[in-house]
């Protein structure tokens, strides 16, 4: 079917959500109106959808991010190579890096290459807020020549 009809259908008939079977008799998903609106219309936010992580720069250098932010944009805007192989998000690096899920009253600070992350809040055993600082590794310099 397409999508303009199963809209129809579901308005309609009142439907609000519908088990999507596959070609084998499967349990694919399921679809809501909402979906379908949005596949028409575009995609808009309602107060049910979170609302997407962001980073903030606080000052040059620092950023205020969510331990959900996404490990490859941390690593795209400080322009630090980070291997996410193991984890997705920050808070992932962190509890790697400590090699434990820090306590509530704790407030660790790691180093990960030019990076410093300062955990500043958890809440339920989940980093919720980190402060990140990029710090310029200094190179060495040869005063002889």
């Amino acid at each position: 079917r397409n999508i303009s009809d199963l809209f129809r259908e579901m308005q309609q008939n009142h439907i609000q959500m519908a088990i999507v079977i596959d070609e084998y008799g499967g349990t694919a998903g399921l679809l809501t109106i909402e979906d379908l609106v949005e596949q028409i219309v575009g995609n808009f936010e309602d107060e049910y959808d979170e609302v997407e992580q962001e980073m903030i720069e606080i000052a040059q250098g620092n950023w205020l991010v969510e331990g959900s932010y996404p490990l490859d944009r941390l690593a795209r805007i400080t322009g630090v190579s980070i291997d996410d192989d193991e984890y997705d998000t920050v808070a992932g690096l962190v509890i790697d890096l400590l090699d434990r899920i820090p306590e509530e009253h704790e407030r660790p600070v790691v180093q990960y290459g030019a990076l410093t992350f300062h955990v500043l809040a958890i809440s339920d055993n989940r980093i919720v807020r980190i402060r990140v600082t990029r710090t310029e590794l200094e190179t060495d310099v040869d005063h002889d020549q």
